[in-house]
């Protein structure tokens, strides 16, 4: 039987991409959908063929034909929404980043485990063609040891104040790290394992918002490997780098949207690799591999505790921004 979902949240990312996906998936089917806004839900609902359009949350989790709730709304609904989720007995998956700090990521995974629930946070980038071949060659030691990874991103965003994204900049929990730097931490942290300690510095240069406009993370993880991110919402033209620094070579990626990047090792011809591009959905292999393993009986390919990562690390970062501290994760 098909994964009976409902959506929490009408933006952008679940009208343009996690609706139309779970119509797409053959193993998914949309049920319901919940707003603030009645107006907003019941056009939600209609446009993309849910039976059901819901204001008041706790209704919905009483919803017996609701097996798994997609928590979509801003961040800081991430987890009081997959607490109440949880705690009514429905699968979690939680748009990222996961939540405002580490304390409520751990609460969200508590609440999902004591529920016996699965939890699994939205890095779709994780399905990328590009992504699944860096992993490959990572784990497989093609470039030995890794030791050094690096991240640059540069981007303007100064969304107006009437602008539907400005919360992202008032009341997202961080800058241009949580938005846009959450997906490669993520990246990151699949490829190199988990993070054991970070420092960070954040800074308002430009734009005078509430967020941050620079920001600059170091880590490190449990195996002895450093990661440098710096990203910025005030650039002044686009950047998108992914460096990865091993005993026996280095990869240079651009955007993982790419399908291409590079193999460099010592003594050799650089070697291309060429992968395909992202699904042009690039949520439904998300979507469609949670309601299949679910359906199985099976947990997430990547569940909540690996979407916990990036969190860890950016929490950790503001922290260390903050009080001018080495931080423990």
């Amino acid at each position: 039987m098909a994964l009976r979902w409902a959506i929490s949240g009408t933006g952008d990312i679940v009208a343009k991409a996690v609706a139309p996906a779970m119509l797409a998936d053959p193993g998914s089917t949309l049920v319901a959908v919940y707003s603030r806004d009645a107006a907003r839900a019941a056009e939600c609902a209609a446009r993309f063929g849910a039976p059901r359009a819901y204001t008041d949350f706790a209704a919905l989790l009483a919803d017996d034909e609701v097996d798994a709730v997609y928590v979509g709304g801003e961040v800081g609904r991430h987890a009081p929404e997959t607490i109440a989720a949880a705690r009514a007995g429905k699968h979690v998956l939680c748009e990222k980043p996961m939540a405002l700090d580490a304390d409520e990521g751990r609460a969200m995974l508590g609440a999902c485990a004591a529920s016996g629930v699965h939890l699994a946070i939205a890095y779709y980038r994780r399905y990328y063609p590009s992504v699944q071949r860096l992993q490959e060659l990572v784990a497989g030691g093609v470039i030995g040891q890794p030791l050094q990874a690096a991240i640059d991103m540069a981007y303007w965003s100064h969304p107006a104040p009437d602008h539907p994204h400005r919360w992202r900049v008032e009341t997202g929990g961080g800058g241009a790290l949580m938005d846009i730097g959450s997906h490669r931490l993520d990246v990151a942290c699949w490829l190199l394992g988990e993070p054991r300690r970070v420092a960070g510095f954040t800074a308002h240069r430009v734009h005078g918002y509430a967020a941050p406009d620079v920001e600059t993370l170091l880590a490190e993880f449990a195996d002895g490997c450093h990661l440098t991110l710096r990203c910025n919402w005030c650039g002044g033209a686009n950047q998108d780098l992914l460096t990865l620094v091993g005993t026996e070579g280095i990869l240079l990626v651009g955007a993982l949207e790419d399908t291409t990047f590079t193999l460099r090792r010592r003594g050799r011809p650089d070697e291309v690799c060429t992968v395909a591009p992202p699904a042009q959905n690039r949520h439904l292999p998300l979507i469609a591999d949670f309601a299949q393993r679910l359906g199985r009986g099976e947990a997430p390919r990547h569940d909540g505790w690996a979407g916990f990562q990036a969190t860890r690390l950016m929490a950790g970062c503001y922290r260390s921004a903050a009080g001018g501290l080495v931080v423990e994760v």
